[in-house]
């Protein structure tokens, strides 16, 4: 599943089942990736890990892939509180 259907299906599952497919498989990313609940995108460990990619364990190994969780996250959290949608370019 891309990027963009995950975002679009928080924006269907934010107003149709807000516990359903696109949350569970936001939490399966997390829980595969091993991603700490208090980390955040912009972590110099996250950049780290980024500029690292492939190397390191657990999320540490996939930086790019942590990064865009981390801000999928914020981004869903601030549209679910605002009731906007999220749009990535």
């Amino acid at each position: 599943m891309g990027l963009s259907v995950v975002v679009g299906t928080l924006a269907y599952a934010r107003e149709n089942e807000p516990d359903g497919e696109a949350a569970t498989y936001l939490a399966e990313q997390f829980a595969a990736l091993k991603i700490r609940p208090d980390l955040i995108a912009d972590a110099e460990e996250v950049f780290e890990a980024c500029e690292a990619q492939g190397e390191g364990t657990g999320w540490r190994r996939y930086g790019m892939e942590t990064f865009c969780c981390l801000r999928l996250r914020e981004g869903a959290r601030r549209s679910i509180a605002s009731g906007a949608a999220l749009h990535f370019t």
